[in-house]
């Protein structure tokens, strides 16, 4: 019974293994910017954000592209809490989101789109920050690559508690598997916060359709139909100055319910390098905990799991935080708490409800 999870824990930190120096090798391209030409529409669905939104809107008026060059739709989703416009030197307005489905998210993006005058479609969340040179990248990215859709990467902001750098060594994780599965050809992850396609590819693949039931993954659906359809028209572009950054969660029960929003829509994988890396994280966590709580009195076993885990975590998380600069703390202690919480929100996803925005699905 113990080879089981001794395969598994094995082939999880090989795996890890793996990316860390598939990752290290690949070296950068250098960043030319050219001429704008690519017209932006930047959609920002958003419910209750008016201590967010301001930041946001900052981001866009410090973007370094020409202002006749894009727009800014932000589709109110029922707030509640009286956020009014300000005066912008860029154009903005808000419209009010129509709801078709279970999914208030996609339903806002499927509104923004159709009011959308740009070809070039931009989505990001009402409480991120976007870089100076977003849409300066994204025009070199179209220009060069003649792609038609483009995925960034998405981390938090500078954190101080011990909850935000929980939450910050786990996306440091995610950026890693998300570049790495790019560079394989296999990509099937990406963030709603960080993405951009052009409107005909989003209407050539159905935008949402088969996913409606699901409340989130406006992203990674999408993106998975793209890898289907056209692989070749996708790029993740993994550089620092495309860098979003976002809030952590503010308490674990708000960081629960993201997480088991996030778990519930990987049933609906249709990759199968996506349903892999899903099964092979599963196991790779039920097998730490196997060690743990099954043979704590054994210390070989129980040394084994901790320094094959924190190992493979470390592995994972460290070309992502190199390139990105931003701190990777309390690694020991994250290391041996993330198995449980992994494996409850995956567990509590196949049956239970979530709460978002004030709604529960």
């Amino acid at each position: 019974m113990i080879l089981i999870p001794f395969v598994c824990i094995g082939i999880y930190f090989f795996f890890c293994l793996i990316l860390f120096f598939y990752l290290i090798s690949k070296k950068q391209n250098e960043l030319k910017y050219s001429e704008a030409v690519v017209s932006f529409t930047i959609l920002v669905p958003y419910r209750n954000e008016s201590q967010n939104l301001p930041f946001l809107l900052s981001s866009f008026e410090k973007l370094n592209y020409s202002r006749s060059k894009f727009e800014v739709i932000l589709i109110d989703d029922s707030s509640t809490d009286g956020f009014e416009l300000p005066k912008l030197p860029f154009s903005c307005r808000i419209v009010t989101n129509v709801r078709r489905s279970n999914s208030p998210k996609k339903d806002a993006l499927i509104e923004g789109i159709q009011k959308a005058s740009f070809e070039w479609i931009v989505t990001t969340d009402a409480d991120c920050v976007v870089p100076v040179n977003w849409l300066s990248i994204m025009n070199r990215i179209i220009a060069k690559e003649k792609v038609q859709m483009i995925c960034g990467p998405v981390l938090y902001k500078p954190t101080l508690t011990f909850i935000d750098h929980f939450q910050q060594n786990e996306m440091l994780s995610l950026q890693s598997l998300t570049e790495a599965s790019f560079k394989f050809k296999r990509l099937f992850m990406c963030n709603g916060a960080n993405f951009a396609y052009s409107k005909s590819f989003f209407n050539h693949l159905k935008g949402f359709e088969g996913n409606l039931k699901w409340a989130s993954g406006d992203d990674v659906f999408l993106l998975q139909k793209a890898m289907k359809e056209s692989p070749k028209s996708v790029w993740f572009e993994a550089q620092n100055e495309f860098l979003v950054t976002t809030k952590p969660s503010k308490s674990l029960r708000e960081l629960f319910f993201q997480r088991v929003r996030w778990a519930s829509k990987s049933r609906a994988y249709t990759q199968y390098f996506a349903q892999f890396c899903a099964l092979l994280f599963l196991f790779g966590n039920l097998s730490f905990l196997f060690f743990c709580f099954g043979f704590f009195s054994i210390s070989p076993y129980f040394l084994f799991a901790i320094i094959i885990k924190i190992t493979a975590d470390l592995l994972l998380a460290w070309p992502s935080q190199n390139k990105y600069k931003v701190s990777l703390k309390h690694v020991l202690v994250t290391s041996l708490m993330y198995p449980v919480f992994a494996s409850v929100v995956g567990i509590y996803s196949l049956f239970g409800k979530f709460e978002w925005k004030g709604r529960r699905f």
